[in-house]
């Protein structure tokens, strides 16, 4: 193992430029292109969201401590469910959830909760999370309106070239 290194682990975090397949986009360009969005099982499983501008500022406070050896857990205070986000678009887009959503057999070997517990990190690091889940995603639908010519563009799936 290297003598210098600091570790540090992020909840789901999302924003402008994210690709286009994560949750939130993937939700967003759902309803602005009029097409059923799928969710995989009961849409219960529950993650923790961190917009982006909180995601950068902890990546900064980790530069800046220099402190090596160090292990930080970055998430913030709230878990939502997969059909919790999707509804939060929907409200905020004036969409029914049940217009939009199509309920699909679920994934195979998908965790139910992912939890990190960033108390520590917020301690030492004076980090918390600035921006709810309401406002990243007014910023997040914003930016993609505003952008749809670059989003349409982008790859809609990530693929590894060799």
């Amino acid at each position: 193992m290297p003598k210098k290194f600091i570790l540090a682990r992020f909840s789901n975090f999302y924003g402008p430029y994210q690709p286009n397949y994560r949750l939130i986009p993937k939700i967003i360009l759902s309803i602005l292109d009029n097409k059923i969005f799928k969710i995989h099982g009961d849409g219960l499983s529950k993650r923790n969201y961190i917009y982006v501008d909180d995601f950068c500022e902890g990546i900064l406070k980790v530069i800046r401590t220099k402190k090596v050896k160090n292990i930080y857990h970055f998430s913030g205070n709230n878990f939502y469910s997969v059909k919790d986000v999707v509804n939060k678009v929907c409200r905020i887009m004036k969409v029914n959830f049940y217009t939009l959503v199509k309920f699909t057999k679920d994934r195979k070997g998908k965790d139910k909760i992912y939890k990190l517990n960033s108390t520590e990190t917020r301690n030492s690091l004076a980090w918390k999370t600035k921006f709810d889940i309401d406002l990243g995603i007014k910023n997040t639908i914003n930016f993609i309106q505003k952008n749809r010519k670059l989003i349409n563009i982008r790859p809609k799936k990530f693929k590894i070239s060799n």
